[in-house]
């Protein structure tokens, strides 16, 4: 399932779950935001989704994750972080 605004902002709040594509480590998270931002238009949808860590004793490293909550599952989604409590998903498409 494509991820689109409309969905991230039903997410605010959630707990979901990461889990690595690369190995079988899996991260609590709470997304905590989700910005749109300055190109998000009637042509192109752009948006930041930000997830805060439940767990920052362990460097969170950049990579392909499946997001699973609840309201939203997919199995392939780019995720990098923004400091040691947080990680942020950005995407952007054309509609």
């Amino acid at each position: 399932m494509i991820l689109t605004l409309d969905k991230a902002k039903e997410l605010i709040g959630q707990p979901a779950c990461l889990s690595c594509v690369e190995n079988d480590n899996q991260i609590a998270v709470h997304v905590t935001e989700v910005v749109e931002n300055a190109s998000n238009d009637m042509e192109w949808e752009s948006f930041s989704v930000i997830l805060s860590l439940d767990d920052s004793s362990q460097p969170f490293q950049q990579g392909i994750f499946s997001l699973d909550s609840k309201k939203y599952k997919n199995d392939c989604i780019f995720i990098s972080p923004n400091s040691i409590k947080e990680c942020e998903i950005v995407m952007s498409r054309r509609r």
